[in-house]
């Protein structure tokens, strides 16, 4: 009940493949959750768990899984990297403020 490709067909079913791999290059912030990428602002502004907890209406609990999670996806490992990345990605307003809600 198996099918088998000719050597022909599954050598040039194997490139195309490999090709459409190498055009779709994906960004691995893309794979963040919509709430990942929230708590990721938030702390990449400066915001604290518990503020962020306030403002999202989440526990302390869950913003420090969400915050794990998005940094284990992303591959960070300091609230450095996070700026780093944040600033990288032009997240980050240069006329704000990250502690204050005011712009400068």
């Amino acid at each position: 009940g198996r099918r088998y490709l000719s050597p022909p067909l599954s050598d040039s079913a194997i490139k195309s493949y490999i090709e459409k791999t190498k055009e779709s290059i994906v960004d691995v912030y893309e794979t963040l959750t919509s709430r990942e990428r929230q708590v990721f602002q938030l702390v990449a502004e400066g915001n604290t768990n518990s503020q962020i907890a306030d403002r999202l209406y989440i526990s302390s609990r869950t913003v420090e899984i969400h915050r794990s999670n998005m940094m284990r996806k992303l591959g960070l490992h300091k609230y450095a990297e996070i700026v780093k990345y944040a600033v990288k990605k032009g997240l980050l307003d240069s006329n704000k403020d990250p502690l204050n809600d005011e712009k400068k």
